[in-house]
């Protein structure tokens, strides 16, 4: 997919692909923690070798286990170019403490909500390293759409009835799993 397009964003720099062991879909969901686990060393070994020879750009990584290969196998200068995206904590101290101090190698930080940049701040991150980069949407694509009243009545939907909506991936650690129990 190409990004800008698909976010409707001006493009303002240049993407390059980094390949990585990517064998999570042949397995299982339940089986899918060691592929996972696989493709992020994969993928944070090749960016470690991307960056430590390349002089021009930077790497944004997204999971945890990717930053630790960084964050340790890069020299202070290189390390000026990594930026994570925090979608989580780790609950367990240790885990947690070592994305941490790995966060507080790098010069950005990007979370998905002010809860959790707040967090990272308890935690010791220095919060002038933090942009909170919330989900969006773009209403534009929505206008015209009819209120919930009709659109109750187009679906046969009782009025007096709860409705619950989920929009999002269909992953185990997603938590929908939670909702289809609770109805």
């Amino acid at each position: 997919i190409n990004p800008w397009s698909h976010y409707d964003v001006k493009r303002t720099f240049r993407i390059q692909r980094i390949a990585s062991l990517d064998v999570i879909d042949m397995f299982p969901q339940r089986f899918q923690r060691l592929p996972f686990l696989l493709q992020s060393v994969s993928f944070g070994w090749r960016a470690l070798a991307r960056v430590a020879v390349e002089r021009q750009g930077g790497v944004l990584v997204r999971d945890h286990y990717s930053l630790d290969i960084l964050a340790h196998g890069l020299r202070r200068r290189d390390l000026k170019r990594v930026g994570a995206e925090i979608h989580d904590l780790p609950l367990r101290s240790a885990p947690r403490r070592r994305l941490i101090d790995n966060l507080k190698r790098i010069p950005a930080v990007i979370t998905i909500s002010d809860g959790l940049k707040a967090d990272l701040v308890a935690d010791g991150l220095d919060e002038e390293k933090i942009l909170v980069a919330r989900d969006g949407v773009h209403l534009s694509r929505f206008e015209g759409l009819p209120d919930a009243e009709d659109a109750r009545r187009h679906l046969g939907l009782a009025a007096d009835v709860p409705t619950v909506v989920y929009a999002g991936q269909l992953y185990p650690w997603k938590g929908v799993d939670d909702l289809v129990k609770a109805v």
